[in-house]
C-alpha cells in the first residue's frame, strides 16, 4: 500500500491534476465564468481571443472542404485591406490547436481565451515539475519548481494580459527532452524537444526568437561536458531534429518575413530600453518569491560545499551527481545570462545606468529576429525558469523521506499563495483616450453578440465595416472581438505593428468632421461598405455631426441598435469591395 501510494504521488498524471487544481484556484473565479469573463482587461486578451477564433475558424473551413481556410489563413479580418493582418503580431496558433473542438462546438471566443489561460498555467507547472523531477529524482522538489515557474509575478501581474507570454510551458519540455537524450541516450527525447520547440514557436513569437539562444547554449554545454563534440551519431541526431523544427516552422515564419520586408518593421534602442526591467524590479520580486529564491540559494551553497569536499568523499550524490551536474551548472549560467539580457540595451540600477554593459544591444544588432522585439524584459521569464529548476534542486537537498517531502510541498503551496493576486483580475475596464467616452454597456464582452453585431452578421459577403470612434484602443479591441460574430473585414484593428496605410487612415478618421473630404475619401477608397457610429462614445454634439457628415455624402441609415447607428455607403457591398481591389474574406 505504501509503495502504491508513493507511485501515485510520483505519477505525472497526479502532478498534472494537481497543477490543474492549483491553476483553477489561483485564477478563480475565471473557471466559473468561462465563456463570459476576460482575464485581465479588455485590451490584449480580446486580441488573443479574436486570433484564436480566427485560427480555429480557418482550420474548420479547410477541414470542411473550403480551400480559402488555407489560402486566406494569414489575411485576418482586421486592418482591411492589409493582406497579412494575422502576421503583424502573435498568431496564437499554439494556443488554439489543443482547443479546436471547444471552438467548433461553441464558436465562443471567450471560452477559448479562458481555457487557454488555464491550460497555460497548468502545463507551465507540470512541465517544470517534470524537468525538475528528471534532474533531482524528487517529485516534491518538482512541485516547488512547478509553482515557481507557473505562478510568479510576471505571469500573474505584469504580463497577465499577454497570453502569448504566459504560454511558456514548452520551455521546460525542450530542456527535458534534450536532457533525456544526452543523459540516457533516448532518441524520443529529441522528438520531445523538437515538438516542444515547435509548440513554443507557435505560441509566442518572442520565445521563438529568445529561447533558441539558450537551447544552443545547453546543447553546446552537454556536448562539452560529455565529450561528444566529435560524435558523428550525436550530430546526425541533432541535425535531423533541427531540420524537422525548421521545416515545421517555415510556413509560419514566411508570412512574417514577407511582412517585415514589405513594411520594414523594426524596434529602436529607445523602445527596447523603455521596455526593460531594472535591478530594482528583481529586488521587489524577492518578497513574494522568497521560497524559491531561498531554495535556489541553498542549491548553490550545497554545490559549493560538496565541490570543496569532493576530493575526500568521492562523487557527490543528489542534485550535483555526475549525470545532473551539466544541467546544474548550465542552469546557473542560463539564469545569469537571462537576467543580464532582461536589463535591456542600457542596464539600470536605481538612478544609475550602465550603457557599456548592455549585452541585449549586441543581440539586437546581430542576432536574427531580435530587432523586431520590443519588450526586452521578457527575458526575465527565462530567468524564472532557471530559478525554478534551481529552487527544485535546493529543495531536493532537503527531501529525505515522506515528512520532509510533505514540508516541501507545503512550502510550494505557500509560495503560490504569496503570488496569487487577490482578487484575480477579470474584466478590467480602462480609460479611453481623451477624445472619446468609455465604451457603452452593450460593448461589454460577455460571450453573446450585441444587436448591432447580430445585424452585421446578416449582411452579405463583401461587406466591409468601419467603426467609429476609429483609433481608441479600448473600442478597437472590442470591435475585433465582436467581429468573431460576423467575420466581415474591418478597417479597424489592433496589432503589434500598424501598417503605414493604417496610420495614414488614422490621420483622417480620428476626427472625420474636422477633415470631411479626406475622411470620406479614405472610406471609399478603402472599400468600406458600412460604417457603425457608436453614439455613446462621443460628446453631445459630435455624434450628430458625424452622422450629418455621412448623410451629406449619400450614406443611408440602416438602423439604430442600442446606441449604434449603421450606415451603408456607396454601391452594393460586393461591387464596392471588388472596385476597391481588396481581398474579400469568405
Amino acid at each position: 500500500m505504501h509503495r502504491a501510494g508513493a507511485g501515485i504521488a510520483r505519477s505525472g498524471w497526479t502532478a498534472l491534476a494537481a497543477f490543474a487544481v492549483l491553476s483553477t484556484a489561483v485564477t478563480w473565479p475565471l473557471a466559473r465564468g468561462l465563456g463570459r469573463d476576460v482575464p485581465g482587461d479588455y485590451g490584449d486578451p480580446l486580441h488573443a481571443a479574436w486570433a484564436m477564433a480566427w485560427v480555429s475558424r480557418q482550420i474548420e473551413r479547410f477541414l470542411t472542404g473550403h480551400l480559402d481556410g488555407l489560402t486566406h489563413f494569414w489575411q485576418g479580418n482586421q486592418l482591411y485591406p492589409e493582406p497579412t493582418a494575422l502576421a503583424l503580431s502573435d498568431h496564437f496558433i499554439g494556443q488554439a490547436l489543443p482547443l479546436l473542438p471547444f471552438y467548433w462546438a461553441t464558436h465562443n471566443a471567450l471560452l477559448l481565451l479562458g481555457l487557454a489561460y488555464l491550460v497555460a498555467y497548468t502545463l507551465a507547472g507540470w512541465s517544470a515539475w517534470l524537468l525538475t523531477r528528471e534532474v533531482t529524482g524528487s517529485s516534491a522538489a518538482g512541485y516547488l519548481a512547478g509553482v515557481t515557474f507557473a505562478f510568479n509575478p510576471n505571469f500573474l501581474v505584469y504580463e497577465l494580459v499577454h497570453l502569448q507570454v504566459v504560454s511558456a510551458w514548452p520551455m521546460p519540455l525542450v530542456i527535458y527532452g534534450l536532457r533525456r537524450y544526452f543523459a540516457h541516450g533516448e532518441r524520443r527525447g529529441l522528438w520531445i524537444a523538437g515538438a516542444s520547440m515547435v509548440m513554443l514557436g507557435l505560441s509566442s513569437g518572442y520565445y521563438l526568437v529568445m529561447f533558441p539562444l539558450f537551447v544552443v547554449l545547453y546543447v553546446a554545454w552537454e556536448l562539452t561536458a560529455r565529450r561528444r563534440w566529435t560524435n558523428i551519431t550525436t550530430w546526425r541526431h541533432l541535425l535531423l531534429t533541427g531540420v524537422g523544427v525548421a521545416a515545421a516552422m517555415a510556413p509560419v515564419l514566411w508570412p512574417y518575413v514577407q511582412a517585415r520586408r514589405r513594411l520594414g518593421f523594426e524596434r529602436s534602442v529607445e523602445e527596447t530600453t523603455r521596455m526593460a526591467v531594472n535591478v530594482d524590479g528583481y529586488m521587489l520580486a524577492v518578497g513574494p518569491m522568497i521560497v524559491p529564491f531561498t531554495a535556489a540559494t541553498l542549491a548553490i551553497v550545497a554545490a559549493l560545499v560538496l565541490r570543496a569536499s569532493r576530493a575526500r568523499r568521492g562523487p557527490a550524490d543528489g542534485v550535483v551527481d555526475g549525470a545532473a551536474q551539466p544541467l546544474f551548472l548550465f542552469t546557473i549560467v542560463g539564469a545569469v545570462l537571462a537576467f543580464w539580457l532582461s536589463l535591456g540595451p542600457v542596464p539600470a540600477w536605481g538612478s544609475e545606468t550602465y550603457p557599456s554593459l548592455g549585452l541585449y544591444r549586441v543581440l539586437q544588432d546581430y542576432m536574427p529576429g531580435m530587432s523586431v522585439l520590443r519588450v526586452s524584459s521578457r527575458f526575465s521569464i527565462v530567468f524564472t525558469l532557471f530559478l525554478a529548476v534551481l529552487a527544485g534542486m535546493g529543495a531536493a537537498r532537503f527531501v529525505r523521506g515522506t515528512a520532509s517531502a510533505i514540508v516541501v510541498v507545503l512550502l510550494a503551496v505557500a509560495s503560490t499563495a504569496l503570488n496569487r493576486p487577490t482578487p484575480f483580475p477579470l474584466n478590467k475596464e480602462d480609460l479611453p483616450t481623451q477624445d472619446v467616452l468609455s465604451p457603452a454597456g452593450y460593448l461589454r464582452p460577455t460571450g453573446s453578440a450585441p444587436a448591432v453585431y447580430r445585424y452585421l452578421a446578416s449582411l452579405p459577403p463583401g461587406t466591409v465595416v468601419a467603426e467609429l470612434p476609429f483609433t481608441d484602443l479600448w473600442h478597437n479591441t472590442r470591435y475585433l472581438y465582436f467581429s468573431t460574430f460576423h467575420w466581415h473585414p474591418l478597417l479597424n484593428g489592433f496589432t503589434s505593428f500598424f501598417p503605414p496605410d493604417y496610420i495614414e487612415r488614422v490621420r483622417w478618421l480620428i476626427n472625420p468632421v474636422r477633415t470631411p473630404t479626406e475622411a470620406w475619401h479614405v472610406l471609399v477608397t478603402s472599400g468600406v461598405t458600412h460604417v457603425v457610429i457608436h453614439r455613446a462614445a462621443w460628446f453631445t454634439e459630435q455624434a450628430p455631426a458625424l452622422e450629418a457628415w455621412l448623410t451629406s455624402n449619400g450614406a443611408r441609415l440602416h438602423g439604430v441598435f442600442d446606441r449604434a447607428a449603421v450606415y451603408e455607403i456607396g454601391p452594393p457591398a460586393g461591387a464596392q469591395s471588388a472596385k476597391a481591389g481588396g481581398p474579400v474574406i469568405p
